[in-house]
C-alpha cells in the first residue's frame, strides 16, 4: 500500500464524506478517481462500460488539468520573482494571449496565440524588430513565456483573450484583450 501524508488521508476522508452524505454520483466517481490516485482502491474500468470509462477519465483529466493549473501558477509567480529580484529596474512585465477571430468562428481548439515575442516591460513594448537582448529582461521574459509553460498552460492560468501584467510587488492583473485577425 502506498504511504500516505496527512493531507492527502484529509482529502480522501473529507471527499468519503461528501459522497456518502449526498449520494451523488459525480462525487462517488471524484472520490473513486482520488482513491485509485493514492493507490487506495484499484481501478476496476475493466468492469466498466466504454461510455463510464470514458467520463470517469474525462472527469480525471479535467481534475488533474485544474491541479496542474494551480501548480504552473506557482510556479509562474516564483519565476517572476526570480525576474524581479534579478533585475531591480524591472518594475512590470506583461504579454498578450488570445484566439484570433477566424478560429473562434470555426471553433477549432489550440489556436490560441501567446504573443511572447513582445511583451511590455515596464509598460513600454519591445519591437521584435529591434535587435534582440537575449540575455537581458525581455529576453527572460521572453524564455518564461515561450520555453517554460505550453500555451495551454498559459490559458489555463490566465485565459483567453487576456493582456496579462505582472507588477514588482507579486500583483497580478489580467485585462480583457481582443486578438488580431491574422
Amino acid at each position: 500500500m502506498t504511504q500516505l501524508n496527512k493531507r492527502q488521508l484529509t482529502k480522501a476522508v473529507k471527499m468519503a464524506q461528501e459522497a456518502l452524505a449526498t449520494g451523488d454520483e459525480p462525487e462517488l466517481n471524484k472520490l473513486a478517481v482520488e482513491l485509485i490516485k493514492l493507490g487506495l482502491m484499484e481501478d476496476e474500468g475493466a468492469e466498466e462500460s466504454p461510455l463510464e470509462a470514458f467520463q470517469r477519465r474525462k472527469a480525471l483529466k479535467k481534475e488533474l488539468r485544474g491541479e496542474a493549473a494551480r501548480i504552473a501558477r506557482t510556479v509562474f509567480e516564483e519565476r517572476a520573482r526570480e525576474m524581479f529580484d534579478n533585475d531591480p529596474e524591472l518594475q512590470s512585465f506583461s504579454w498578450r494571449q488570445g484566439t484570433p477571430t477566424e478560429t473562434q468562428e470555426y471553433n477549432l481548439p489550440g489556436f490560441m496565440r501567446v504573443h511572447s515575442e513582445t511583451p511590455s516591460i515596464n509598460g513600454v513594448e519591445q519591437d521584435w524588430r529591434s535587435p534582440r537582448d537575449e540575455d537581458g529582461t525581455a529576453g527572460s521574459v521572453r524564455r518564461t513565456l515561450a520555453y517554460l509553460f505550453w500555451t495551454t498552460e498559459l490559458e489555463d492560468m490566465f485565459g483567453d483573450g487576456s493582456e496579462v501584467t505582472v507588477l514588482r510587488d507579486g500583483t497580478i492583473t489580467r485585462d480583457y484583450w481582443h486578438p488580431p485577425d491574422y
